[in-house]
């Protein structure tokens, strides 16, 4: 379900929504689910914000009309009417605001639980909602790439160019193409949302692993050096699921836990020499 966001908001719950919006936009759109008391929470949140705003009571303009009536009876010579209308109107608009400050902080305090929800269930989402989707979008896309190669046509063109301007053969190809594409983009635009949420990587804190399980094949070599993969984001998305990147969609721990399997020679010739300094300091 696609979900409204309201005016109804004060800035912490508008920077909340912020940061986890790829997540949450990605959920609207189709491209992964999410866990069941986070859809729940996004539920209420949404009939909070549904409740319609109280009316705009004007006590100026009932003041002036009863300073209008006391002129108008002083110029006539007739009974000058009472307040009762403006101290109505007070009352009204005292209600008003009193009830729009409660639904405020009623979407304040519903904003809040469904942030903490979907951080709390950061690595949740990821490994029983965005990896599955992840998986189908990369074979989805391999699909689509296949198809479109038989016809030896090349794929970042076709994908490149206008749906209606494709040559019809491939429009179906090539709308699956785009499909995966855009699925597999906000993936991982979530994911990495969801890592963070979780406070990691702590080891591979520069994530060589975020997107490929053998990413260490593809580190720049200087900061001026071209990356291994094409430059424009549609070769580049085409590259990742034909070329030779092991694509996978890992927590923060397994990224981790990928950086130590891959260094471990590394890391444990540091570890040693950390413990021999201090060994020489001590002695």
């Amino acid at each position: 379900m696609k979900y409204a966001t309201s005016v109804r908001t004060d800035p912490l719950h508008v920077d909340g929504w912020q940061l986890l919006a790829p997540v949450l936009s990605g959920a609207d759109d189709g491209h992964f689910g999410l866990p069941g008391d986070v859809e729940a929470a996004r539920s209420a949140l949404a009939g909070a914000e549904a409740f319609p705003e109280p009316p705009v009571v004007d006590v100026a303009a009932t003041r002036e009309r009863l300073v209008d009536g006391i002129v108008r009876a002083a110029e006539q010579g007739t009974k000058a009417p009472t307040a009762r209308k403006v101290t109505e109107a007070m009352a009204a608009a005292a209600e008003a605001d009193e009830l729009r400050q409660a639904l405020a902080e009623a979407v304040r305090r519903l904003g809040r639980r469904r942030d903490a929800l979907l951080m709390g269930s950061a690595e949740t989402i990821i490994v029983a909602h965005l990896r599955p989707a992840h998986d189908e979008a990369v074979a989805a896309a391999e699909t689509a790439v296949a198809a479109i190669v038989e016809t030896g046509a090349d794929p970042t063109e076709v994908l490149a160019a206008s749906e209606v301007l494709v040559a019809p053969k491939l429009r179906d190809a090539r709308s699956a193409l785009d499909a995966a594409r855009c699925r597999y983009e906000a993936v991982l635009g979530a994911r990495g949302v969801l890592v963070r949420a979780n406070g990691g990587p702590s080891v591979d804190v520069q994530s060589m692993f975020g997107w490929a399980r053998n990413g260490d094949g593809f580190r720049h070599a200087s900061a001026t050096a071209p990356p291994p993969w094409p430059t424009d984001a549609l070769a580049g998305f085409v590259w990742r699921v034909t070329g030779p990147a092991e694509l996978w969609c890992p927590t923060g721990a397994d990224q981790d836990a990928r950086f130590e399997e891959v260094f471990a020679d590394g890391l444990a010739a540091q570890r040693n020499s950390r413990q021999a300094t201090v060994g020489a300091f001590v002695g």
